[in-house]
């Protein structure tokens, strides 16, 4: 089953759900998720694609497959045009993590691409020798039949270029491209119906789920921007979201000043826990009070470095203060 042949075909009165898990304390899901990797000599696929996956290293970068990267991501890009690669604010992530900017560059030296703002929201990672592919549970019977197409075109063509292997985290085993697209789109709508029931206002709330986190205010008066600085109930930072005034109109706006979100980044342990939609909801809810109206989503590229249309735009370098 290629990309182009997923279709709705009565997914949802027999739809696939993932096993039980019991005993489970993680939150739900947010995404539905496949990860990509190379085989391991004498291990079992299996038992590769459910080791933890290694989030960043310190090492140093390796030229082959740095490379490989950008082929994936230009192989990607060609498929799919409206994709856009995610640029890392490095600047950002060093005063976070309370390293150098070359250390950050180092460490999170993932290529990510995100659908464009009227996508499915699908988002992939590609890391030295492994990838992963994500679609949120946003999407009905018909939208996730087109999300699914674009998330299948993904995987074939990582798994083509890259000679990866393919695993369903719902699932939880490997899937074959070429006859497993049905299924895992029933998955996904029968994990979406179920996640709906389990979590509607009259369901009661899962046990284990997220943590709990305060979002703290810090104004740089200097730099035009507020940084809003998510903590865990330990007092971690556990990520932040940077929103910046423009004195002058930008992407199309009318309006002499605008608010714009320029940075948003959470810890790759804090994922999947909905604090970036925290973040993001804590923003607009900033900018509201202000009177600043809608915030508007800034690519976030390195200063001098090409955008996505061509041009070339540079982020602010706002300091973050952590708290220690």
């Amino acid at each position: 089953m290629t990309a182009s042949k997923i279709s709705a075909s009565n997914p949802l009165p027999g739809a696939a759900t993932p096993p039980e898990e019991h005993g489970r304390t993680s939150p739900p899901p947010s995404t539905y998720a496949f990860r990509l990797f190379l085989p391991r000599a004498g291990e079992e696929p299996l038992a590769t694609a459910q080791r933890e996956a290694l989030e960043h290293s310190d090492n140093p970068p390796d030229e082959q497959k740095e490379a490989l990267k950008r082929r994936l991501a230009d192989a990607l890009l060609a498929r799919l045009p409206g994709l856009h690669v995610y640029q890392l604010p490095y600047h950002q992530i060093a005063c976070f993590e309370r390293i150098s900017i070359e250390q950050a560059r180092c460490r999170h030296r993932q290529l990510e691409l995100n659908s464009p703002e009227d996508g499915h929201g699908i988002q992939i990672i590609l890391r030295d020798d492994e990838a992963s592919v994500t679609v949120p549970f946003w999407h009905e019977t018909a939208k996730a039949v087109h999300a699914f197409r674009e998330v299948w075109t993904c995987l074939e063509a990582i798994c083509e270029q890259a000679g990866y292997l393919a695993y369903d985290s719902q699932l939880r085993r490997m899937v074959e491209l070429k006859n497993d697209a049905e299924e895992a789109l029933a998955c996904y709508i029968g994990t979406l119906c179920r996640l709906r029931k389990e979590h509607s206002d009259d369901a009661k709330p899962e046990t284990g789920a997220a943590p709990n986190t305060e979002i703290r205010e810090l104004v740089h008066p200097e730099g035009c921007s507020v940084v809003l600085l998510a903590l865990s109930n330990s007092g971690a930072p556990c990520g932040f979201a940077e929103i910046s005034i423009r004195r002058k109109p930008l992407n199309g706006s009318t309006q002499a000043s605008v608010a714009a979100v320029t940075a948003c980044f959470v810890q790759p342990e804090f994922r999947g826990y909905g604090i970036d939609r925290r973040l993001l909801d804590s923003a607009q809810a900033w900018a509201a009070n202000r009177g600043w109206g809608d915030l508007l989503g800034v690519p976030v590229t390195e200063p001098d470095s090409p955008a996505a249309n061509g041009q070339t735009t540079k982020t602010s370098r706002t300091t973050i203060e952590v708290p220690a």
